[in-house]
């Protein structure tokens, strides 16, 4: 079996560091996500599946401890799975 997906995405990240300089920022961001992967069954019981999905988040300026920066999120995420049907 072949699929495909895609969609809305959001996430709501924190960064945080303590050093010299501390600070504490809180930031949601919005995008989209696509995918797909296939599944193959190689006996009646089990079958192996492998998918990748890709999130893309708006990007934002982001000032903290005083540094500006251009924090653009992206996430790749590749998985596997086995499965076994009883």
């Amino acid at each position: 079996m072949i699929y495909a997906t895609g969609g809305y995405a959001w996430a709501d990240i924190d960064l945080k560091a303590r050093g010299a300089t501390n600070f504490d920022v809180s930031e949601s961001f919005s995008g989209y996500q696509v995918g797909g992967g296939a599944e193959f069954r190689f006996n009646p019981d089990w079958s192996l599946r492998f998918d990748y999905t890709y999130t893309d988040l708006e990007d934002a300026t982001i000032t903290a401890g005083g540094v500006t920066n251009n924090f653009d999120p992206d996430i790749h995420l590749v998985r596997a799975g086995l499965t076994y049907r009883f």
